[in-house]
């Protein structure tokens, strides 16, 4: 069963809402930007297939392909993950950033870690991002492992104003 939930607000105020519905015992977290790559759904419901409960609940992060508006400046290709949005790029992977655009996890994971934070994100008091870092944080301190699963794959707009020197230097 999926439910799409719109709401005013930035993204964590709209997943807690999201989460205040849940009624299964997997999350997945897809962007309205991020588009599956074929597969992705058989492979999500494979990863679950066991019951949450009898395995040990871990956060899995999925391939997240850039699909950018403009082709990236050459200026920036050295930095170029740092515009964050993805952690997949030709031969190369990242695997030191949590990306909420593309996650899943066992609801036990969340009843643990609880909501995100609402007053990082855009609209907040802190910066323009950081609501799903802090709230990967706080899941990784409470023992839940971060998995990458490959399979789990989409590609992720990447806006063009992303893409330019001055963008990159503000990060």
């Amino acid at each position: 069963f999926v439910r799409l939930v719109g709401r005013a607000g930035g993204a964590a105020a709209l997943r807690n809402a999201s989460f205040r519905l849940l009624r299964g015992d997997v999350v997945v977290l897809l962007d309205d930007d991020a588009e599956p790559i074929a597969g992705y759904g058989e492979a999500l419901r494979e990863r679950f297939a066991v019951s949450p409960d009898a395995a040990r609940p871990a956060i899995v992060q999925g391939a997240v392909w850039p699909a950018f508006d403009v082709d990236p400046p050459s200026a920036i290709e050295p930095v170029l993950f740092s515009v964050g949005g993805f952690n997949r790029l030709g031969e190369r992977r990242r695997t030191d950033v949590f990306i909420s655009a593309n996650c899943a996890f066992p609801r036990a994971v969340l009843d643990r870690t609880g909501p995100m934070r609402e007053d990082l994100g855009p609209g907040g008091v802190g910066a323009g991002w950081g609501d799903d870092t802090e709230w990967h944080r706080r899941a990784s301190a409470a023992g839940f492992a971060t998995e990458f699963d490959e399979r789990l794959a989409v590609r992720h707009r990447i806006q063009a104003e992303r893409l330019t020197e001055a963008y990159v230097l503000d990060r």
